[in-house]
This record gives structure tokens, sequence and C-alpha cells, in this order.
């Protein structure tokens, strides 16, 4: 991306003229509509459910149950997989799945549903933290499940006992002990209400499940993330599932990971091949996620010269029926509360418990508004009993360049007096605003512009590969600050595997070609591109040395060596001179199988040896990336660049080692 010029997005015309298709407008033959039923009661055991009345309603193709989810892994979670497709034994919350119906008409399964009869026996409710941590509480889950794939976070899966979902503890120096050098104790408690993200675009999905394959339209922020997960509940290779994302209508944390696709799936293996839609309501929505409510008790010894000495704080946070994304909110709580301070005895200990509530999930800074909102009231409140400015408080407070925020982490680089300063003087200045100034810092982990300046032309281009537009601008700085360097507006481009259309749709050149693998064109593509329904290995149809570009996405490991030659010595044909070649490759040196063994791969490339092999055919290696999608923490890169590339890749982490090369015409 340019600094300095205002370049139009690539996304604009189409949102703003209502062109843009979001998942609730796309049109699939035959397609079906589906209803969910949810439970009236927050808690109770789920003595029957009869369909019978409901089945014989006109225009019903299938109903989903319980009683249809023996075949399968019915549980799902980012960090545990504690949440059924449809409540099995008993419900959790008001609002919870307990059937879907899918007819011919959204008023026909509504009919539908009213006829389905449940019967209940109803449970104790746990409304809120205190009733769930009360001695003899009822158990939400007598059983302990199973760890997600996708937290990151030590400990995920341990019994914590009770309605504990998660905790988190962090301990610096001795603050038992360093209390009684405190001159002075400031105690406080903090309570922090649930909230719905409110996107403007409610959950959405449709599924379609035919000859063993899984075919998903979703509003979901993380795309291969669903696929691995729709992958392993359902029995099935990754290569059987095919996850796309079109516009999204907005997110804030509400679309992480897997919401309503589990649901959609599951009912449309019951419908003969036909898609089945879901589309929730707002009301729907917000008995599908929330933002954490808590309760932070934070206890601050102090010197009278205000000195920070000692801080104990307890945070409690109210994760409703299922864990969803409540483990890894607890433990990004834990760095918030600690603070940018210099605070040499501190301990912190972070509770995520379960109660008869919509599950909490992500929201814009997990754990981050909670914790900080109270850190930063009660430094308030510490500064008001100094009788001190708390913007000088806080400036003798911060943390000096080159001081550890807690043991094992990166030594600060920034000047925090600097950066504070720099916020609050346009604060300072505008005297025509009444009242006080609030102020608050916040701790994390930054990047230098300088890096990003530097790096982002590599690593943006994982953005491409299957990232999704929630807001943010991934789209824009794949096409402006790469490709686009590569790719002049008057270029003419082939795509050789087209897939969900991420790249040939988002980069502007004078004309663009398609070849996808399977030969069918995909219902994404853009209507100023040319598909061509022709395979790989025979590009006859297209016009000889009029391309600029040749790109190709985890493509030719698909084929062997020799088909591999022979596909890329027909791409040479297809350039001009001075064309490029743009491949993007699963980097089997990085990830050799744990993603990789279900996929119908016959060359396993790694980094190098496909470098070697497109030299050995005389093409010229002009850049190289073998490892641009890391997401463990034994990368070898810099920590900045780690980082960057780290953030970039984080809505497709189960392709995480791929490579990128970029070769001139031999």
């Amino acid at each position: 991306m340019t600094i300095g010029i205002s370049v139009p997005r690539v996304d604009g015309v189409e949102k703003v003229t209502g062109a843009a298709k979001f998942t609730g407008d796309l049109a699939i033959a035959g397609m079906l509509e589906a209803k969910v039923l949810r439970s009236s009661l927050p808690h109770a055991v789920i003595e029957s459910i009869d369909i019978t009345k409901a089945l014989s309603v006109p225009g019903v193709v299938a109903i989903l149950t319980r009683d249809d989810l023996t075949d399968i892994d019915p549980y799902y979670g980012n960090c545990l997989r504690d949440r059924a497709v449809v409540a099995i034994d008993k419900v959790r919350f008001v609002g919870e799945p307990i059937a879907v119906v899918a007819a011919e008409s959204g008023l026909e399964a509504e009919q539908a549903l009213s006829l389905i009869d449940v019967r209940y026996r109803e449970l104790p409710c746990v409304p809120d933290i205190d009733a769930a941590l009360a001695e003899g509480a009822p158990l939400l889950h007598e059983q302990q499940s199973g760890a997600g794939e996708f937290h990151e976070v030590a400990g995920v899966g341990e019994s914590f006992g009770a309605n504990i979902c998660h905790r988190e503890r962090f301990v610096k120096g001795d603050p038992d002990k360093a209390f009684a050098g405190a001159e002075e104790i400031v105690e406080e408690t903090f309570s922090f209400p649930m909230i719905y993200q409110y996107a403007m675009e409610p959950h959405s999905a449709i599924a379609r499940v035919s000859a063993g394959v899984v075919t998903l339209w979703s509003s979901s922020a993380h795309p291969f993330l669903v696929r691995a997960e729709i992958a392993h509940m359902f029995g099935l290779p990754h290569a059987k599932v095919e996850v796309n994302v079109p516009f999204v209508g907005g997110a804030y944390g509400s679309k992480s990971y897997f919401k309503i696709e589990p649901l959609a799936v599951a009912i449309a293996r019951k419908t003969g091949g036909r898609a089945v839609r879901i589309v929730q309501s707002v009301e729907e929505a917000m008995l599908t996620t929330r933002r954490h409510s808590a309760r932070i008790r934070i206890k601050t010894g102090i010197k009278r010269d205000g000195t920070l000495v000692a801080r104990t704080a307890e945070v409690l946070m109210d994760t409703g029926a299922y864990a969803d994304n409540g483990p890894r909110v607890a433990k990004r709580a834990i760095s918030r509360m600690i603070g940018p301070y210099k605070l040499a005895h501190c301990k912190v200990d972070v509770l995520a418990v379960y109660t008869n509530t919509v599950p909490a999930g992500s929201m814009r800074s997990i754990g981050g508004p909670q914790t900080i909102w109270a850190l930063e009231s009660h430094m308030d409140s510490i500064a008001a009993w100094l009788q001190m400015d708390p913007l000088e408080y806080r400036r003798l407070q911060l943390l000096d360049r080159g001081q550890v925020l807690k043991p094992g982490a990166t030594p600060m680089d920034a000047d925090l007096r600097a950066g504070l300063q720099a916020a609050a003087a346009p604060l300072q200045s505008n005297s025509r605003r009444p009242g006080g100034i609030g102020l608050a810092i916040g701790a994390g982990l930054g990047l230098r512009s300088a890096t990003l300046s530097t790096r982002m032309g590599v690593y943006d281009i994982a953005i491409g590969v299957g990232a999704v537009i929630i807001g943010n601008l991934v789209w824009r700085v794949l096409c402006e600050s790469y490709f686009q360097k590569l790719i002049a507006p008057d270029a003419t481009i082939l795509d050789l595997a087209c897939g969900y259309g991420e790249f040939i749709n988002q980069i502007r050149a004078k004309r663009k070609f398609a070849v996808d693998l399977n030969q069918d064109s995909p219902a994404q593509l853009n209507e100023d591109i040319t598909f061509v329904p022709t395979s790989a290995l025979d590009l006859s149809g297209l016009p000889q040395g009029e391309f600029d570009v040749v790109f190709t996405s985890n493509f030719l490991e698909h084929f062997t060596l020799e088909e591999g030659a022979q596909i890329l010595a027909q791409a040479e044909r297809k350039l001009r001179p001075g064309g490029r070649f743009i491949a993007i490759q699963p980097n089997f040196r990085l990830e050799p199988r744990r993603y990789f063994d279900d996929y119908t791969h016959r060359t396993p490339y790694t980094d190098a040896g496909f470098q070697d092999f497109l030299r050995s055919l005389g093409w010229r290696v002009e850049h190289a990336e073998p490892r641009f999608m890391p997401f463990t923490m034994k990368s070898r890169l810099p920590t900045a660049e780690w980082l960057v590339s780290l953030y970039l890749s984080l809505p497709y982490r189960p392709l995480a080692g791929q490579f990128l090369v970029v070769a001139g015409r031999p």
C-alpha cells in the first residue's frame, strides 16, 4: 500500500452499489431454507423429542435432532470440544439449538418448528458467577471435555473442578510478603457487563453434502479452521470439505471459529444433496455469542509517594454454557492486568466460569476492555487518593525502555512516556471540550512501522490465499502493496488454480483468465474473469504469449513432476517476454504430514526443492519466501517479522507451512 496516496478500495464499488453478495444473498439451485428450534429453558434434561407432526407439514424435507448424530463426533469447539451440534442430553442456556427443520420455504420450516414436541425435566439454574462458584452448585458439565485444536493455551482440557472452565495464574515476586511493606492499600471491585458484538450481518451459512463432499458457504472469519473442524466432526479428509466465504457484513469477533456451520452441515446430510441455508435473525445471533462479562477485584499496595509495591487481582469471567474462546480470553487477561508499570510483586488469578447463559467468545481485543478498564480506573483511584494528576502519576510509574513487563517477555523497546504524552497532548489542548480528560494505557505486543513497511510486501501475500475481509483491509493490502507492484493495471493474468477466487477476484488487471483444478467454474468468480473449462495440462485454448503473470496457489503438488513440468512449459508459452510466474505452495519441509496426509498430493515439494525444480526447467527465481505463514514459536524469523506473519496467518492456521516463489520466464 502506498503511504500518503488515496487508493480506491477493491471492494468499494460492489458494496456501495449493492452488488456485493453476502452469504444470505447467494442462490444455490434447489436450495432449502432451515430454521432452528431453540430451548426455552436455561437448564433442563431433554426427556423426549417428538417430530412426528412436524414431518407431516407440506414442504418439509428433513428434520435434524440428537438421534441423527450417532455416526459422527457431534462435539466441537476451538478450545474445548464441549458443545454438541444440537443438544443431546440436556440444554444449558435459553436459545440452545434442539432441532433444525429444512423445508422448501422459511414459512414451512417455521410451521414445522411449532409442531415439534420437546419434553424437559427442569434443573436448577446457574445464572451468574456467584451461583456457579457457590458450594454445592449444580454442575453444567459432569464430564471433562477434550481439548480442541485451535487454542494455543496450556492447560486446556484439564479439570479445574466445579463449574470452572479454565484457570490462568501469574505470580511475579512475592506479593503476599511485599504487602507488609506497603504504607497504604487501595482495594476495589469492578463489574463489566456481557455485550453482544452486533455485526450488521447476523450469522449465515449454506451447506451442501453430496457424494461425500461438503461444500459450505459461511460468514465465518476463520474458513480454514471451520474446514478442519467439520472434517474432524464428520470423519472426512480435509480435501473433501470446501469452505467459501463471500463478503462478510462485520464480525467484531462474533464470527470467529465455529458458530452455526456444524448445524448447517449436519442438516444438509439429510437432504439428498440439496443445499440448505440458515440465516439467523439478530435475536438468534444474540443467542449464539457475546462478550464475557466479568468481575474484577484489584488490591494494590503503595508507598505514600505513589510507588507501586505489590498487587493482587482476581478476574472472574462468565464464559457462559460452553467454553467457546473462554480459555484464550482468560490467558489474554493476565498481561492486561499486569499493566505497563513498574511493579516487582504481582499475582493475578483468572477464572473462566460456566453459567447457564449464552456462550461468550471473542470480541475486539479479547479480555482487554474488561481488564484494562478496571486496571486504569484503579490507577485513577490511586492518583486521586495521592492527590496527583492521573497523567503525571502514570508517567512516573511507566516502564522504562529495556525493562521487562513479565519474566520471559521481550524487553520494552518503546518510549512509553513519549507515547503517553503524544496521546494526551491533543486532549489537553482541546479547551472547548468540557469536563475531565480520560486517560488509559494498554500493554501489548507492538510492531515498529519500519518493520511493517519493509516486510509486509512479502507477508501480505498470505492474505490472498484465504483470509476474510471483516472490516479490515487485508484484500487492499494484498492488491496494492505487493501484487500490484508485480502486476500493472493494464496487465493480463492467468490463474491456474482459481479455487474460491480470492486472488483473481481482487487483482485489478486489464484482462483476467482462470482455470481450476476441477475444471468447474467456481460460483465466486467475478464477471470480469474469463473462466476456461479446461485441464491445466492442456492450455491450448488460451492465447499464446499474451499473459504478464501466471499464478498458482496450492496447485502443483497435486501433479507428478512430469505433469508439473508440462504445466510450466505451457505457462512459459503463455507468458510474454519479461512475464512472471508466481506460486504459493504448501511447504512439506515445515509441515510434512500433520495437515497434508488427507490431501490428494502427489509431489510433496519443499521450498528449496521447488526452486530447484523451477531452475531445472530454466526459470529464473527472482524472489522466494520459504516460511511466510509460520504459526509456531519455533520460527527462526526475527520476533517482529514472526509477529507480522503470525497475525496475518491466523485466519487459516491449518495451512500453516507454505512458501512463495516469484520466477521470471526462461
